[in-house]
């Protein structure tokens, strides 16, 4: 699955999927289900955790994943993220 095509599952944009692979954003809270879902995962995956398998009836997340939870969900789906600072340099 290329960016692309996860944007197009999660109804985003493809600048959106880019800035949640460069680490400069993550996903809206109310957007992490769609995100699970597009890549065949749990919630406790996508933040994290270890389980891999998706359950029949996912739980709404209680907090925001981390930008790393989020990054190595991604990464576990066979996604490269590139890490790019956005700090400007004298």
């Amino acid at each position: 699955m290329t960016a692309v095509d996860l944007a197009r599952r999660v109804n985003v944009t493809p600048p959106a999927v880019s800035h949640w692979e460069h680490r400069t954003k993550i996903p809206k809270s109310s957007r992490l289900q769609a995100v699970a879902d597009a890549l065949g995962v749990s919630l406790d995956l996508l933040k994290g955790g270890v389980t891999s398998e998706k359950p029949e009836r996912a739980r709404q997340p209680s907090s925001e994943p981390s930008l790393e939870q989020l990054i190595r969900a991604i990464e576990a789906k066979g996604f490269s993220v590139e890490v790019r600072s956005r700090e400007k340099r004298p």
